[in-house]
């Protein structure tokens, strides 16, 4: 059998089309993950000034308002096992996505108070 039959220019076409598909399809997947996923990431401390407690379908999460030592104000979702904490004073990862998105978790208790 000959290996050297004539492209079909339809068949062509389509393999053409769906490169360009996967490749759109890799960019898309590409610019969602770097919005999503945190690159760059800054440490600040702050003190709790507030909790609540937030109820939806899949149960409660507790979120605590901190003022940070910048002056800004955020709110980030907290651990239960906190609240046992005399701490007020906290140590806050802020995580930016590419586009800026950002996102903030408590990392540890800076210091007890008495």
């Amino acid at each position: 059998m000959n290996d050297n039959f004539p492209v079909d220019r339809h068949e062509a076409l389509v393999r053409r089309t769906g490169l360009l598909i996967a490749i759109a399809a890799a960019l898309v997947l590409t610019a969602m993950a770097a919005y999503k996923v945190p690159l760059f990431h800054n440490e600040l401390d702050g003190t709790i000034v507030g909790i609540s407690e937030v109820h939806d379908e899949t149960g409660s999460n507790l979120v605590a308002a901190v003022q940070l030592d910048t002056g800004d104000q955020i709110l980030v979702s907290m651990h239960r096992d906190l609240l046992k904490s005399e701490s007020v004073k906290v140590r806050i990862n802020e995580g930016r996505t590419l586009f800026g998105r950002k996102s903030y978790r408590i990392i540890t208790h800076n210091e007890r108070a008495n």
